[in-house]
């Protein structure tokens, strides 16, 4: 990529990126595809092949680029576009697993750089986030993985502010009454706050 583009602002960059400049869309994937990444990852947990996915987000970004204002940022729009696509991986994972033809994502080797008791509760609370909706997950994953604000965590999930709270509390109520039951967490429960939805 050109320097030009690759220090270009997002309006510029998207314009570019649109138009079907190459060179744009080589800035946007070293630009983002780290972050969308780490999203799809944290947010579907160890053993899920994320590299379709991310190929997939970026397609979805290409084509809507064209319709995006002006003054809008690339990082929301893509932090957006992504829970767009895990939204729908989130229930296609669901309803196979109800059906029974897909086991959970877990495999305590995607955490292989832990210790065993960082790995057992990190298994533990993806299996705790498997059994949320696919709203509730994505707003746990954003807030607490991803550290969004409630109001960018909104924006993120097309949600209204009332609505992103809900789902929110709902995850957080889900999440820390599963963890108190679970010995797995014994060493961090002093550690998590789950329970502002703000």
């Amino acid at each position: 990529p050109s320097p030009t583009l690759a220090q270009a602002d997002d309006a510029t960059l998207a314009r570019a990126a649109a138009a079907g400049d190459p060179r744009a869309t080589g800035v946007l994937w070293d630009r983002f595809s780290p972050m969308v990444r780490r999203l799809l990852r944290r947010t579907l947990g160890p053993g899920a092949e994320v590299e379709g996915l991310l190929q997939e987000v970026f397609l979805r970004a290409l084509q809507k680029l064209s319709g995006l204002p002006e003054s809008a940022q690339l990082k929301p729009f893509m932090i957006a576009v992504t829970v767009r696509v895990l939204s729908t991986e989130l229930k296609r994972h669901r309803v196979r697993r109800l059906l029974r033809l897909q086991s959970p994502w877990h495999a305590v080797d995607f955490f292989a750089g832990a210790d065993a008791t960082t790995r057992t509760a990190l298994s533990a609370l993806y299996k705790i986030l498997d059994e949320l909706d696919a709203d509730a997950r994505l707003a746990f994953t954003l807030r607490h993985f991803e550290g969004l604000q409630i109001t960018e965590l909104a924006c993120a999930t097309d949600a209204s502010l009332p609505r992103a709270k809900r789902h929110l509390a709902r995850a957080n109520a889900r999440v820390q009454a599963a963890v108190s039951r679970d010995a797995a967490f014994s060493a961090y429960t002093t550690a998590l706050s789950l329970g502002d939805a703000e």
